[in-house]
């Protein structure tokens, strides 16, 4: 009310101004559904300028993994789309594993390949908050790292968000320019509202991404853009509303 009576309501992120989605898992890792022709050619369907494909790495012990070795082909096989499909730009992506002792599982020479890297934490979700907070910080300082994904890692009715300074870790995102995800899957919502507020205001940039694992799963995108809404984002601090150019220029920042 007050930013009303004032003339400072933002004009907020709308669906329509989504160009890509930078999360979606394929078949290759076990737990995804589909071929990456076909993400791609959903992609397309859906008008987006670019889809990035991050599948799981080796570390994860849960869902469908690819070795290193794997993952090296896969990059490959990605790569090709681009010369099949010129009305999209497929970018070849990992989603890796922040692991207990703070280290990723994938070396930073296989990293270099990729044209975007998601990070995660998927495992030792009772950490200390120290602890915890000194694992993502090491992460958000590795140059190779683009996105800290569902970063309190919530699965709504099932696992409690991890215990970490939010504060530290949001400013740190702002300093290495690495985005935050607005996490769309439904059982996520990941960042909630208030934390992208919060962070928004300590100077991060998001991305709103689907987690998609199946074709039925790029719909949810309009969830995250609600939690966007909530957090008062404009279509300036999401990164996934920018063109393939400019988009592509915030991936290759600074030193990666």
């Amino acid at each position: 009310l007050e930013a009303a009576k004032k003339g400072t309501l933002p004009k907020l992120i709308q669906v329509e101004d989504i160009r890509g989605d930078i999360h979606v898992h394929s078949n290759r890792s076990g737990d995804g559904r589909e071929e990456p022709v076909t993400l791609v050619e959903q992609a397309i369907g859906l008008g987006y300028a670019y889809i990035g494909i991050t599948d799981h790495t080796v570390g994860l012990g849960v869902a469908g993994k690819l070795s290193n070795k794997q993952f090296a082909r896969h990059i490959a096989e990605i790569k090709k789309l681009n010369d099949r499909y010129k009305e999209i730009r497929v970018l070849a992506g990992c989603e890796l594993n922040i692991l207990a002792d703070a280290k990723l599982d994938v070396p930073d020479s296989l990293l270099s390949e990729m044209d975007v890297v998601v990070a995660s934490v998927h495992s030792a979700f009772r950490q200390p908050t120290d602890v915890m907070t000194d694992r993502i910080l090491r992460t958000l300082d590795n140059p190779h790292v683009d996105i800290l994904a569902h970063p309190t890692t919530r699965i709504l009715n099932y696992r409690e968000e991890i215990a970490a300074d939010w504060d530290a870790v949001f400013a740190r995102a702002a300093e290495t320019e690495t985005a935050l995800e607005i996490n769309a899957y439904p059982e996520r919502l990941d960042l909630d509202g208030p934390r992208i507020r919060r962070a928004k205001d300590l100077g991060c940039q998001f991305v709103i991404s689907t987690d998609s694992h199946q074709l039925a799963h790029f719909v949810n995108i309009r969830f995250g853009v609600a939690m966007a809404q909530r957090g008062w984002c404009e279509q300036t601090q999401i990164l996934n509303t920018r063109t393939l150019a400019d988009f592509l220029a915030w991936l290759n920042r600074g030193t990666k």
